[in-house]
């Protein structure tokens, strides 16, 4: 039985055609049965490109890549196709610190 994903789980997404099938990081809050079913993410790309808004980041089985906070976006709980990972505290804190420069929250 597939589960709802989690902030902090990287799963495999398909992000319509342009942007093809990847892997995504949940960073909206965990849903409750009466939110919409939408969960934020932001795409993991092995494009790196130096930027503030950008997360390097090596994850078991994939290749070098990056999370590119700029590409962050809502998809349905449809989208989601499998969980590949978790991020572990470090990981999740650079990515928080980084959400902070992107929305202005600090």
């Amino acid at each position: 039985m597939k589960t709802d994903p989690i902030r902090g789980e990287v799963w495999l997404a398909d992000l319509g055609m342009a942007e093809k099938i990847r892997p995504v990081l949940v960073v909206s809050a965990d849903l409750a049965p009466d939110d919409f079913a939408l969960v934020m993410i932001i795409p993991r790309t092995t494009s790196t490109h130096p930027s503030r808004f950008s997360v390097p980041m090596n994850l078991p089985g994939m290749k070098e890549g990056s999370f590119n906070l700029q590409g962050m976006l809502s998809l349905p709980l449809s989208k989601f196709m499998r969980r590949l990972t978790v991020l572990r505290s470090d990981q999740m804190q650079q990515i928080n610190e980084a959400l902070k420069k992107w929305l202005c929250l600090e």
